[in-house]
């Protein structure tokens, strides 16, 4: 597995938004500093709903974030937070490539 920056990624994401967005950014870092997993996937299965969060790549979310720690979040909510990303993948391929992953991962569970 690639080694990720999660910090750097979510304190980039931080910078350069409006006050609001870039609070919950800060607050996903914070959260996820803390290991506090229950309370950060609560916290990004609301945060992805968000209509300020629509434009900014849920799926690199996924990947440079997410991923990250993806083995702690409880198996359902995992599954809705890939579904919701999902829906941002344009390729019908790489969705259910995506998605089978997913699948994989919650099937061990």
């Amino acid at each position: 597995m690639p080694s990720r920056d999660v910090k750097s990624y979510l304190l980039r994401k931080a910078d350069g938004r409006d006050e609001a967005v870039s609070r919950h950014w800060l607050e996903l870092e914070d959260l996820y500093s803390k290991r506090l997993w229950h309370q950060l996937t609560l916290k990004i299965q609301t945060f992805i709903r968000h209509e300020s969060f629509k434009t900014t790549g849920l799926f690199e979310m996924y990947e440079c974030f997410i991923a990250d720690f993806e083995h702690k979040i409880n198996p359902l909510s995992l599954v809705d937070i890939a579904v919701v990303t999902s829906n941002e993948i344009k390729g019908p391929d790489e969705k259910i490539e995506f998605l089978k992953n997913i699948k994989d991962k919650v099937s061990s569970c």
